[in-house]
């Protein structure tokens, strides 16, 4: 059975890291929001630039996204990403259309046309330089340091619903020893929302 390599921990892009990328390399609430909701949640780069305006639901804490990917449609509840997503919606053009693109390019030539893959690679890039955070960076490495750092907190049900895989077509490469007994998980949404669990994500 063929088995993924390990993820170096080294190169995985923390908490740590993506707040200096935010606070040193992102110049706007636009750029804030696309690193923050990236790496909080693990999104697929093609889950995450069809994000429309009626794909967000704002709660009291927190926010829903939600999202149809290559194992259906699923809702994911965010909390950090929260207040860069309604301060970046604010000023979102299209604010009042449900089925306008959430990420919308700024470059002159494909202004206020939908984000595209290489639009948001180049972005990321450049927030990283900007902020020096020498790490690999990409959707897809946002997204495998997402699910590293879940990995030791959620049950493998919990994981594969969070990242939208398939039952533990991808566990392996998060080794399964580090995820939790399903008798210990309580339910996504809680884990989220709760302060202590929150602090480590």
């Amino acid at each position: 059975t063929y088995e993924r390599k390990e993820i170096d921990p080294s190169e995985i892009i923390t908490e740590k890291d993506i707040t200096e990328v935010i606070e040193k390399g992102c110049r706007t609430f636009r750029e804030k929001a696309i690193l923050r909701i990236l790496h909080e949640s693990g999104l697929r780069i093609g889950e995450f630039l069809g994000m429309r305006i009626k794909d967000v639901s704002f709660k009291d804490n927190f926010v829903q996204i939600h999202v149809t990917g290559k194992t259906g449609p699923r809702t994911i509840p965010l909390v950090k990403s929260m207040n860069f997503l309604h301060k970046y919606l604010e000023l979102h053009p299209y604010k009042n259309d449900p089925e306008a693109y959430i990420w919308i390019s700024k470059c002159t030539r494909r202004l206020n046309l939908p984000l595209n893959h290489t639009g948001i690679t180049k972005l990321i890039k450049n927030c990283f330089k900007r902020a020096e955070v020498k790490k690999k960076c990409n959707c897809h490495w946002i997204r495998h340091s997402r699910a590293s750092l879940l990995a030791p907190k959620l049950t493998e049900v919990m994981m594969c619903e969070f990242m939208g895989w398939e039952k533990g077509s991808e566990i392996s490469s998060f080794k399964r020893s580090n995820i939790n007994h399903p008798s210990q998980a309580s339910s996504l949404r809680n884990i989220f929302l709760c302060s202590n669990s929150i602090n480590h994500f």
